[in-house]
């Protein structure tokens, strides 16, 4: 005659604590997983400037199903961004190019007027005021230019407005240029 010495273990609660186990196991594996790491601007890059290693920063991101950016083994040495890319941005692998196009240069000015909430990659239209007869009219020089820099001036003797570099044509240029010559008030203005 055998003896029996407690109940039997529920089948039930046997697989409530195996499923609980697992479901515990799951969730700490997917926890302490790397991340896959990308490539994020360290500063503000400009179209025609050579791209280094210190362009970057990488950093752990999970973009699930998004292709199309830069991982960090993929640093793009000597190469340039075709628009301006802001810090903190993620690298686009649409955005390199090894070609610096020899129709576009930068030239920097100095607007009579702040330019209204204008950040790098913003695109702005550029005006000159011109005496006539008539008083004075204003002319759009430049329909719309990509902002690649604003810098303001520090110190005591800074200059109120900032100077603002744009990626121009090389007739753009040479028409702001012009202007600025004759001393034709220039003023940038925000447009989409």
């Amino acid at each position: 005659m055998a003896i029996r010495m407690g109940k039997r273990i529920p089948n039930w609660l046997i697989l409530t604590i195996s499923g609980s186990v697992v479901l515990v196991g799951l969730v700490l594996s997917s926890l302490f997983r790397p991340l896959p790491e990308y490539l994020v601007a360290a500063n503000d890059l400009k179209p025609g400037d050579q791209l280094t290693d210190s362009d970057f920063k990488r950093v752990g991101v999970e973009l699930g199903e998004v292709t199309g950016y830069l991982m960090a083994q993929d640093v793009p040495i000597d190469m340039s961004v075709v628009r301006v890319v802001r810090k903190g941005e993620l690298i686009s692998a649409m955005d390199l190019t090894n070609l610096i196009d020899p129709q576009f240069t930068a030239i920097r000015l100095t607007p009579e007027l702040k330019p209204a909430a204008t950040l790098p990659g913003a695109f702005v239209s550029v005006w000159r005021a011109v005496e006539r007869e008539a008083g004075t009219e204003l002319e759009r020089i430049v329909a719309r230019s990509e902002v690649m820099e604003i810098e303001y001036g520090e110190g005591l003797f800074a200059q109120e407005n900032p100077e603002v570099e744009l990626r121009l044509t090389l007739d753009e240029a040479v028409a702001v240029m012009h202007a600025i010559s004759i001393d034709n008030p220039v003023f940038v203005v925000p447009v989409v």
